[in-house]
């Protein structure tokens, strides 16, 4: 049988580690905004540069779709749309600047 001391003790545990829980919560939690922002600040683009994905999106496509009609009045395709894309990202700069 469990007396009334022991009993106290043991919630005085359970709150304890409940406590140290959270604090190491909080600690895991700043953690990872730490190294969130050192994330951001290791892929920032250098002045003048900006980051793009790898294949073009339907955005992108469709503003180079709308811009050669514009401009040329050609009307070209998707497949065209990645060469280009593709030419471009292979002629950019490597390993940083």
């Amino acid at each position: 049988m469990t007396t009334h001391i022991e009993a106290m003790k043991m919630a005085l545990d359970a709150i304890r580690s409940t406590v140290a829980y959270k604090q190491g919560a909080v600690m895991l939690n700043e953690a990872a905004e730490a190294l969130t922002e050192a994330l951001r600040e290791a892929i920032k683009a250098a002045d003048g540069y900006v980051l793009v994905p790898v294949e073009p999106t339907p955005e992108m496509m469709r503003a180079f779709q709308d811009r050669m009609v514009r401009e040329f009045g050609i009307k070209t395709t998707a497949g065209y749309h990645g060469r280009v894309y593709a030419a471009m990202l292979a002629a950019a700069p490597k390993g940083g600047v």
